[in-house]
């Protein structure tokens, strides 16, 4: 309902699927699936009617009733008529999931739960399904096995182990405990996703776990989530605690086995050490030219891999002095929600989302943990952020030298501390004689002085013409300049600047003279040092 009207589309949808929720005893993901495209439609209509036929000043009235009278139309509908519409396909998946737990054939939903799972349909499975049975069977047995048919981190773990033991890559080894206790699954995808062949020992290995807890009567006592051993040992009755833990270790002794004899067989481990890294940006793809502030790492869900590679980015960006760029993990869903300036992605999942992110920076992935790309990206920024100051160095040095800093002048009159700061700038190149002629008739037409101490007199709109490069000078004048109107200026700062740089450079004077900490300091100074120090803008 969300995705097809955003604006109230999903409360349409929930208020909606109540008339189905106080009716039925039994529900299946049909219902929401239907009445959220259902509801979303007929209020998009409806607003789409408002459109052609606007009343000013009314929107916030009609749109309320709008979705009120909607909202409560579909209520009743689907509560008064159109229930037993949804009581056949219900009936149906209810006898359905009887028969499978009396002959208990459920375990046998592995075979098809670990190649949903490395396509990272992974949370859909037991968010989606295997948890709504499972509740449904808990309200009768007070535990249920469907808890445990995706959640096993057996196999994964059993897996990564035998492509430590032979690889002997302590990435592995980490990856392996972060499926085992982080719970986080989607570490071990990339593997079988490389050699789906790896998909026999994976979904034999939580084939005999299954089988184990069918033989010990085991099942846990609500969702576990994540799908970590900490996690499924607290969610299961503490008669069952050792059992699982016993079953784990069997999936994943299976799986180490059969994984083992693969990669023996394959013989792939010397043809991986030297691999080049794949092409992580799309051939269509956009580059960001500059220095990102938000870098958004997308998973399906939004909560394992993604959080842990978005981490994984935080703590290396911090190691390379690079705090300032937030990184953040978000679902597909929500991934444009976020203003991101490069988006991180699995391959897998971009290729079900390309069409609506080509207008923003995309890295692809086969691995949230892999710190190479990482690197590369961390390599890229640092370049861009030491391009960006040598270019502010270059027009720092430009703009103002330190030989063109005075400090401790002797009290003047107004006219000639300005014809003072025109000398200098003539002599440093800068301007040509005219121009100090403009600064005067520019100070006639109204007063350059700004705050806090600080006058900054320049030429006249005629004077552009006169102005060789741009460039400033500061002098210091301890005791004050009378300015006029109960005004005294401590600093004067001559500017002469040429126009396509003048919104540049005026800016981040401006930047300086509103802190008055630094218009202190700059009153203050004993020496040029300090003064250059804050008007070095590559800080």
């Amino acid at each position: 309902g969300n995705k097809i009207e955003k604006k109230h589309g999903g409360t349409v949808a929930v208020i909606a699927s109540l008339g189905i929720l106080t009716e039925s005893h039994f529900v299946s993901l049909l219902e929401p699936i239907i009445l959220g495209v259902f509801s979303g439609y007929i209020l998009k209509g409806f607003y789409k009617i408002l459109k052609k036929y606007p009343k000013p000043g009314y929107e916030m009235l009609t749109n309320n009733i709008i979705v009120t009278t909607v909202s409560l139309s579909i209520f009743c509908i689907l509560h008064t008529i159109f229930i037993n519409f949804f009581k056949v396909p219900n009936h149906f998946l209810e006898n359905l999931i009887s028969k499978i737990l009396i002959d208990k054939w459920a375990m046998f939903f592995t075979i098809i739960i670990e190649p949903l799972k490395i396509f990272f349909l992974n949370n859909i499975i037991n968010h989606g399904i295997f948890s709504v049975l499972g509740m449904a069977e808990l309200s009768e047995k007070g535990k249920s096995i469907y808890f445990l048919l995706e959640t096993n981190p057996g196999p994964g773990f059993g897996l990564l182990m035998a492509y430590y033991y032979y690889t002997k890559k302590k990435e592995i080894l980490s990856n392996a405990f972060i499926v085992l206790l982080g719970g986080v699954h989607e570490v071990y995808y990339i593997y079988v996703l490389k050699r789906l062949y790896l998909l026999i020992p994976l979904v034999v290995g939580s084939l005999s776990g299954m089988s184990l807890n069918y033989l010990f009567n085991i099942g846990l006592t609500g969702i576990a989530s994540p799908g970590s051993i900490l996690m499924i040992e607290l969610m299961a009755p503490s008669k069952d605690r050792f059992f699982i833990l016993l079953t784990t270790i069997f999936s994943a002794l299976v799986t180490f086995f059969l994984t083992s004899l693969f990669i023996k067989k394959d013989n792939f481990i010397d043809s991986t050490k030297k691999q080049p890294i794949k092409e992580t940006i799309p051939k269509k793809s956009i580059i960001f030219d500059g220095i990102p502030k938000n870098i958004l790492v997308v998973c399906d869900a939004g909560m394992g891999s993604s959080a842990m590679g978005a981490s994984f980015l935080r703590q290396k960006l911090e190691k390379n002095f690079l705090k300032d760029i937030n990184v953040n993990n978000s679902s597909v869903g929500n991934m444009l929600e976020n203003k991101a300036d490069i988006i991180i992605i699995h391959n897998e999942i971009y290729k079900r989302v390309k069409e609506n992110i080509e207008e923003i920076e995309v890295i692809i992935i086969d691995d949230f943990l892999n710190g190479k790309i990482y690197d590369t990206l961390i390599e890229r920024i640092i370049k861009k952020k030491e391009e960006i100051e040598r270019k502010n160095s270059e027009k720092n040095q430009t703009w103002l030298e330190k030989s063109n800093i005075k400090i401790g002048l002797k009290r003047v009159s107004k006219s000639e501390a300005i014809e003072n700061l025109g000398q200098e700038l003539y002599e440093s190149g800068f301007i040509n004689k005219e121009y100090i002629e403009t600064m005067n008739e520019r100070e006639k037409i109204s007063s350059t002085y700004l705050e806090s101490g600080i006058a900054m007199p320049h030429g006249s709109f005629y004077g552009k013409k006169y102005i060789k490069k741009s460039g400033i000078v500061i002098h210091q004048y301890p005791y004050g300049i009378d300015y006029g109107n109960n005004k005294i200026a401590y600093i004067l700062i001559g500017v002469a600047v040429k126009e396509n740089e003048h919104m540049e450079l005026l800016s981040k004077l401006a930047q300086i003279i509103d802190e008055d900490e630094k218009t202190q300091k700059l009153c203050m100074a004993l020496d040029d040092e300090e003064i250059y120090e804050i008007f070095d803008w590559r800080k």
